[in-house]
């Protein structure tokens, strides 16, 4: 009987310390810590890996990542603002990922390519359609809804250097100001 109290302690123990694992939320990334791995696909099922893609920068050299969804409004004033920045600065070393948080299901690849032809933009797209790299950036809350847009911009170390959840015409100043100098 002792032995059968003792063993539902320990199991119950094990259960209360597994459901606080499970639901805490991910730390908040910060300016300055290291971005998280991405390895995701393209519109051609080509793999994106970011540790492979660091190792190819220069110092000097800022990439964005710009997290979107075809439904999210404030998204489609942003890839166009951030298409502006790659087409003035690409050659300097400035590149931009746009990161669909699409479910498949929902919208096919070629759905979400139309609508980024749509905004005039051509900036490659990878597709997080589980939504895990959201979740390791932050952008998925816990309750498993999107905070779009959602920008970061990293250095040739991979060191977050902006961070940006919602949309703002300063995100973009302050990106256009780093890029510059």
């Amino acid at each position: 009987m002792i032995r059968e109290i003792k063993k539902n302690k320990l199991t119950a123990s094990l259960a209360m310390i597994l459901f606080f694992a499970i639901s805490m939320p991910v730390a908040a990334l910060k300016i300055g810590d290291k971005a998280p791995p991405i390895i995701l696909k393209d519109a051609k099922g080509k793999t994106f890996n970011l540790r492979n893609y660091a190792k190819q920068l220069k110092k000097g050299d800022i990439t964005v990542f710009a997290f979107f969804s075809v439904t999210c409004k404030p998204c489609k004033k942003e890839i166009p603002e951030l298409q502006a920045l790659y087409d003035k600065y690409s050659k300097k070393g400035f590149n931009v990922f746009l990161i669909s948080l699409d479910n498949s299901d929902q919208y096919s690849t070629e759905k979400v390519v139309e609508f980024i032809n749509s905004l005039n933009a051509n900036m490659p797209i990878l597709f997080d359609t589980y939504k895990r790299i959201g979740k390791a950036y932050g952008i998925i809350k816990p309750d498993g809804e999107a905070v779009l847009p959602g920008l970061y911009a990293i250095d040739s170390k991979r060191k977050i250097l902006i961070k940006h959840i919602g949309y703002s015409e300063k995100t973009i100043k302050d990106l256009e100001g780093m890029i510059s100098k």
